[in-house]
């Protein structure tokens, strides 16, 4: 896909404000909490700082628009908290080279949002994330890579 100059991609500017409601919201959770919530991901926490936490997470892989990270192979397909975390890469060439990795293995860094549930959606705009996990934590991925 051949972007213009000054072309932010499908999701345009609102993304960048959406990222950091959610981001901020996420400063003022417990790490602990975070942490917890992603152990069954081999969560490992790469940095913390007044905008978030990045995260490095694995699971197995599939893409409808977010995606879905499912700790086990055999929860592929189930939508319920305990199944999977749901999230989106922001960046329009890491979701075309995500797209060749349905059902696999992978490592993704990213940065941890609260549920958009939790937030009034007027200040923040339409999510692009539908949350079908349910979690009470999201990824704004920013990489990707196969581990099988």
């Amino acid at each position: 896909m051949r972007r213009e100059a000054g072309d932010s991609g499908r999701l345009g500017v609102a993304k960048a404000g959406l990222l950091a409601a959610l981001l901020l919201g996420c400063s003022h959770t417990n790490l602990s909490k975070v942490e917890s919530g992603l152990a069954r991901y081999n969560v490992e926490v790469l940095e913390r700082s007044d905008d978030g936490v990045t995260v490095s997470l694995m699971g197995w892989f599939i893409q409808t628009g977010e995606f879905r990270l499912y700790a086990r192979r055999t929860d592929i397909g189930e939508l319920r908290n305990s199944a999977c975390i749901s999230g989106l890469f922001l960046d329009d060439a890491v979701r075309e080279e995500a797209a060749d990795y349905q059902a696999r293995r992978v490592r993704i860094v990213g940065n941890v949002g609260l549920s958009v549930a939790q937030f009034n959606a007027e200040p923040i705009g339409t999510s692009p994330i539908q949350n079908l996990c349910g979690g009470e934590f999201v990824i704004f991925g920013r990489s990707i890579a196969v581990m099988d």
